[in-house]
């Protein structure tokens, strides 16, 4: 016999060999693997620990503020309104808008505070300056944020002191801050929990435990430092190896950092997902 024919039936006695071996196994469960993996704050997303009071209900919007002082090289002498002038911009980070004012004109000791007022879908902000006078002026860059709002669609506007003069407005979508989403890959269900509010110090680990076509995931934080403000996480958490089947899914917060008032166990999330997959070595013995 040749010896490129040799070769070949040696490779397919080795591949049939494989495939005879896998068979023999191809229906037995196999160990479930259990992985997680854990976003950092989502950036602008950090609010003072205020706003975990009562986490299934995030309590009344949060407002605050981070303004740049003068601007470097914007200092010149007092000149005559309109001002503040400059440009408004929105944009909007799951239950959180944020309002940007940039090259906003105002005296060089300007202290920029600003306040809040809800009417309906209505969203108003209102800038003031409560600094003492100085006998220059500057350019600043103003940046506020609301957090917690409720989903749906507003009209926000910014306005100079005492709603005088209109500054900016636009219509905002709010999605809303957290999502659980199941998702299976073949014997492996996918876990994301997007927007996951906690302290900004969180180490979020996975438990998994099954009973029947129970699947039970629950969230822990493992930090053992504790910080002065939440923001917003992404956690994933998958498992592999599960028998075909249709499974109960449920996600549990089993105490995270901010509960500090012993908070209990809140069940997050429920739903039903089907395991039905052929196993790669099972397909290959069904080949031959």
């Amino acid at each position: 016999m040749p010896k490129k024919s040799l070769a070949i039936a040696a490779v397919a006695a080795i591949l049939l060999s494989l495939v005879w071996g896998c068979s023999e196994t191809g229906t037995e469960p196999q160990q479930l693997q259990l992985l997680y993996s854990q976003s950092g704050c989502r950036p602008g997303s950090e609010t003072p620990t205020a706003a975990a009071l009562g986490k299934g209900d995030p309590g009344p919007p949060l407002l605050s503020s981070s303004p740049s002082g003068c601007l470097e090289g914007s200092e010149g002498a007092p000149s005559d309104p309109p001002w503040p002038g400059g440009s408004v911009r929105f944009a909007v980070s799951y239950d959180t808008l944020f309002v940007y004012h940039d090259s906003a004109v105002y005296q060089c000791c300007a202290d920029i505070v600003f306040n809040f007022e809800a009417q309906g879908s209505t969203l108003d902000f209102i800038e003031r300056d409560v600094g003492e006078p100085c006998d220059c002026m500057c350019l600043f860059n103003l940046e506020f944020s609301l957090a917690s709002i409720p989903p749906g669609t507003y009209t926000a506007r910014l306005w100079t002191e005492n709603k005088g003069q209109l500054l900016g407005e636009a219509e905002v979508t709010i999605p809303g801050a957290d999502g659980v989403y199941f998702e299976t890959r073949c014997d492996t269900l996918i876990v994301s929990h997007n927007g996951m509010f906690a302290n900004c110090c969180a180490e979020i680990m996975f438990d998994f435990q099954q009973d029947g076509s129970l699947l039970v995931f629950s969230e822990l934080d493992t930090a053992s430092l504790w910080c002065w403000c939440l923001c917003y996480f992404d956690l994933t958490a998958q498992v592999s190896g599960l028998a075909n089947g249709i499974y109960t899914v449920q996600v549990w917060d089993r105490g995270h950092v901010e509960d500090w008032d012993g908070a209990p166990d809140s069940l997050i999330a429920e739903g039903e997902i089907e395991i039905s997959c052929i196993p790669f070595h099972t397909r290959m013995a069904r080949i031959r």
